[in-house]
């Protein structure tokens, strides 16, 4: 903790993952974290509502999963033990537009846990520490601010009693205010009730449906599969190991597609994408439980980083910043290296730390956003403005996966950007357009389509 922060207070709305992270990056700077939460949360992993989407299929990328281990050294061990699982290319099956990828041995390797179970083994890390409280079941109506608005001063933390109606308010001082409360973020009310004028705000519709089922898992299955959309088939599926002997599929479908609840429909769903692989797995497995069932309408990035103003002592977070397509599975990666970013600029001092981290966390976000939302322009129907650069790189990216099916090092040029190891520009580095190119003039088999196709075009490039 830096010396001059003795008595310095931070506040973090929000404890979901991204409100987590942050507070155990602000932990190191600030003599009190509080981190408040609407929920009542549990005592064990298990799904809440505050967090409808931990139903559906999680994983850490392999930069994820290391800045993870930066803010908890440790904790992947610990996962393993309690039940979690790696993956590594040679151990999935990938399927990109239609192209069934071939093994190979690389340094990435996923970690692939329950959304409750991760969460909860970062909450406990958190609340371990001495210096920072949670207090749940409470809101924060509003933010507390300095004369003229320049600067946010606390939060009005609003309690809600036995009877949720009944609310107790107090005013809670802070050094600096995080807001981490995800997609439904009130930054830009507040933004605007201080006068400040709205950010520019990137938004592309995706209208994504996902049903999620779990199944008995077992060490003949592959550890993961992943299914991605094609230019015909706006269907994707996601496989994964997790804990509990279990596996988690999740089935995707674009644009009003969406895979039925029960079991049938679901299979039926499954047999459409554009590889049988999932399929054939799932048509042998045990069935667990109910469907769960979730709607993505559009992923959103708010340029505050572009703003001319900004009111210091208040940062936004996580989604609160950039929220994009979660097929692509890259949202708790950007979280986390998010946090490594603040806590590197909390080390550099508060003094410009607004225009710093705004600037580290919009770059964090760039290739996680480009991947997301240049692969959803490909759907005609999606709504959103496609530039030449955005049609050229559709074009390669599908040149390059017809190449990759032949060629491993291409698949693991692929991926090492898709797990935000290396920027998209490595893609386009001379040799790997060599063997794009060189792999498009060999005559190889078209890729193998699903039987019932239906009308779309997408990519899918998860985990």
């Amino acid at each position: 903790m830096n010396e001059s922060k003795e008595n310095s207070n931070a506040v973090v709305i929000g404890a979901s993952m991204g409100g987590l992270l942050a507070a155990r990056a602000l932990s190191d700077h600030f003599a009190h974290v509080s981190i408040i939460e609407r929920d009542t949360l549990p005592a064990r992993a298990q799904r809440r509502k505050g967090v409808p989407q931990s139903a559906h299929a999680h994983a850490l990328l392999s930069t994820g999963r290391e800045a993870l281990e930066k803010l908890f050294p440790g904790i992947t061990e610990t996962l393993i033990r309690d039940g979690a699982t790696m993956s590594g290319l040679d151990e999935a099956s990938f399927c990109f537009n239609g192209y069934t990828m071939p093994k190979t041995a690389a340094g990435l390797r996923a970690l692939m846990v329950s959304r409750p179970m991760l969460e909860a083994a970062v909450r406990a890390r958190v609340l371990a520490l001495p210096n920072v409280q949670l207090t749940d079941n409470a809101d924060v109506p509003g933010l507390l601010t300095s004369a003229g608005h320049a600067r946010v001063t606390g939060v009005c933390l609003a309690r809600r009693g036995a009877e949720a109606a009944k609310q107790t308010e107090e005013a809670l001082a802070a050094d600096l205010v995080m807001d981490a409360s995800g997609r439904g973020t009130r930054t830009l009310q507040w933004l605007e009730h201080m006068g400040y004028a709205p950010p520019h705000i990137e938004t592309v519709r995706v209208d994504v449906n996902y049903t999620t089922r779990l199944f008995r898992w077992t060490p003949e299955m592959p550890k993961a599969i992943i299914v991605g959309a094609t230019r015909t088939n706006p269907r994707a599926g996601v496989l994964l190991a997790q804990e509990a002997g279990v596996c988690i599929v999740t089935l995707a479908g674009y644009l009003g597609e969406r895979a039925p609840a029960d079991l049938d429909g679901f299979f039926a769903f499954a047999r459409q994408l554009a590889s049988p692989e999932m399929y054939d797995v799932l048509r042998r497995a045990e069935p667990v439980g109910e469907a769960h069932i979730a709607r993505y309408p559009a992923s959103t990035r708010r340029r505050f980083d572009r703003m001319a103003r900004f009111p210091a002592g208040f940062l936004p977070f996580g989604d609160a910043i950039c929220s994009f397509n979660p097929i692509y599975g890259q949202g708790m990666t950007v979280a986390a290296l998010e946090a490594v970013a603040l806590a590197e600029c909390l080390r550099d001092g508060q003094d410009g730390l607004t225009a710093r981290f705004l600037k580290r966390a919009i770059a964090i976000t760039e290739t996680p956003w480009r991947t997301a939302v240049n692969n959803d322009l490909k759907l005609p129907q999606t709504q959103g403005k496609r530039t030449p650069m955005i049609r050229f790189v559709n074009w390669y990216v599908e040149k390059l996966h017809r190449a990759a099916s032949h060629d491993p090092a291409l698949l693991v040029a692929f991926q090492r950007v898709t797990n935000l190891v290396d920027a998209p520009q490595a893609l386009l580095e001379p040799a790997v357009v060599w063997r794009v190119l060189r792999g498009n003039v060999t005559r190889h088999a078209a890729p193998a389509q699903a039987a019932m196709p239906s009308p779309g075009l997408t990519r899918l490039s998860i985990k």
